[in-house]
């Protein structure tokens, strides 16, 4: 009888403590540069809101936004270092920082018309593909959302035409992609931290940005520049991504939850930003922003051409996803 009490126990006693284990609950860390109010923001709050609910509050996620921790290059950074878990950057940032040329193609101009057509171009294999060509630098991608479409602000005078770009001190982040575009626009590309487009713009170092509407709003940009050209020249997809080896040390479980949840949240991120967007037009026009519509996208989509051919040489992978945008 004793023996039969003993192992009882014993079962009980391993019971309680793999019910213990499994219901631990685990710290993470997310960090991103976007200021509260852009849609970047929220969606690491819907992120984080997502995954607590879909793990039964093992997963307990502290979102570290509005640069506490810096920047998209800091965020990066830190997720590469294990200091935190997870982050949101701009995919720009990947060719900056880690010389991952493949995201350069969610960037080439004019390839996606609308947000519903992006919805489904980074749910593709063509984007898994960019997606899964960071882990060998020890992160893993969770999931694409997107900035907004961006367009041209300046604070001299409306765009309208391809000879208004001449001679603009233009706003870019300093990458190849980005000088090749613009120089051939006839504007003067000088590469500008995130965080300092307001200043620049107000101590005349820039004249123009190349920005999301949502970004002109929750920088407050439109009180140093009013005359915003609908170029609509490229979408500002970002990621949430992981640290690899962080990940992999998660229960199974956890893991899978994360991928998939996060996978799952992608269109809803894009047409989210579509909807803030929308808000965000409104109330710039109530704050004296002036809309123009551009009326030379044609001639600037020809101007194009040898930048994507350019470009399909650089990875396979651009190759891809080009094919992947003439679907839609």
């Amino acid at each position: 009888m004793k023996k039969i009490t003993i192992a009882t126990l014993v079962i009980t006693m391993a019971v309680l403590f793999s019910m213990s284990a499994l219901a631990e609950t685990i710290n993470i860390r997310l960090a991103h540069g976007s200021p509260r109010g852009h849609p970047n923001a929220m969606q690491a709050e819907l992120l984080k809101a997502e995954l607590e609910k879909a793990t039964n509050g093992r997963l307990k996620i502290t979102v570290f936004g509005d640069r506490q921790l810096g920047d998209d290059r800091e965020a990066i950074q830190l997720v590469s270092a294990g200091t935190v878990d997870m982050a949101y950057a701009s995919s720009v940032n990947f060719p900056l920082i880690l010389n991952k040329v493949a995201f350069d193609a969610l960037q080439l101009p004019f390839l996606v018309k609308s947000y519903d057509d992006l919805a489904k171009v980074l749910q593709s294999e063509a984007a898994d593909k960019i997606l899964a060509s960071i882990e060998d630098v020890g992160l893993k991608g969770l999931c694409y959302s997107d900035g907004g479409h961006r367009h041209f602000l300046n604070s001299k005078y409306p765009v309208l035409k391809m000879e208004d770009f001449k001679g603009l001190k233009t706003r870019i982040v300093p990458i190849p992609l980005f000088k090749a575009i613009w120089e051939r626009t006839g504007a003067n590309p000088v590469g500008v931290p995130y965080g300092e487009v307001y200043t620049a713009m107000q101590t005349h170092v820039i004249d123009a940005v190349e920005f999301n509407i949502s970004s002109i709003e929750a920088d407050n940009v439109y009180e140093v520049a009013k005359n915003l050209s609908l170029t609509g020249h490229y979408f500002w997809p970002g990621l949430f991504f992981y640290s690899k080896k962080k990940l992999e040390g998660l229960p199974q479980d956890l893991q899978k939850i994360i991928l998939d949840t996060c996978r799952q949240l992608t269109p809803k991120f894009v047409l989210h930003t579509r909807d803030e967007e929308k808000k965000s037009i409104v109330n710039l026009k109530e704050k004296g922003v002036k809309f123009f519509d551009f009326e030379d996208r044609d001639k600037m989509i020809e101007l194009m051409k040898p930048v994507y051919e350019e470009w399909q040489k650089k990875s396979p992978l651009i190759g891809e996803y080009i094919e992947v945008t003439k679907k839609f």
